[in-house]
C-alpha cells in the first residue's frame, strides 16, 4: 500500500511540472508537451514510459 502512494506521489510531481512546463512553453500537442518535458523527468524514479 505505501509503494503505492509512494508511485501516486511520484506520478502527480510528474504532472505537475509537465503542466507548468507546458503552460510556460505554450504547448498544444502531446508530442510538443512530450519533447519538452522528457529530459525534466528523467530525474524522476519511475518507469520510462510514464515520462513520454
Amino acid at each position: 500500500m505505501f509503494q503505492n502512494a509512494m508511485l501516486l506521489d511520484v506520478f502527480r510531481r510528474m504532472i505537475n511540472e509537465s503542466l507548468r512546463i507546458g503552460i510556460a512553453n505554450n504547448a498544444s500537442s502531446l508530442r510538443k508537451l512530450s519533447l519538452l518535458s522528457y529530459n525534466q523527468l528523467v530525474q524522476y524514479d519511475s518507469p520510462s514510459y510514464c515520462k513520454l
